[in-house]
């Protein structure tokens, strides 16, 4: 199973999301289980399967905001 490491970080309102390991992938959402939903699907679009797992990384500097 492929390990795929999603990035989230804070801005400005909004979550951003990325991965260094899917080339030219982004998305964002409003809140953080919006984008954890779309990070599972934009990961299964892009990899054309459902056989991963996702490690998430958060910015340091938004370690307040997980509680």
């Amino acid at each position: 199973m492929k390990k795929i490491r999603v990035i989230y970080h804070f801005h400005e309102g909004c979550w951003h999301i990325s991965s260094p390991d899917i080339e030219r992938w982004i998305a964002g959402a409003k809140t953080l289980a919006e984008a954890r939903e779309l990070a599972i699907e934009g990961v299964e679009f892009c990899l054309e399967s459902k056989e991963f797992t996702i490690e998430e990384i958060f910015d340091p500097s938004d370690s307040h905001l997980l509680g």
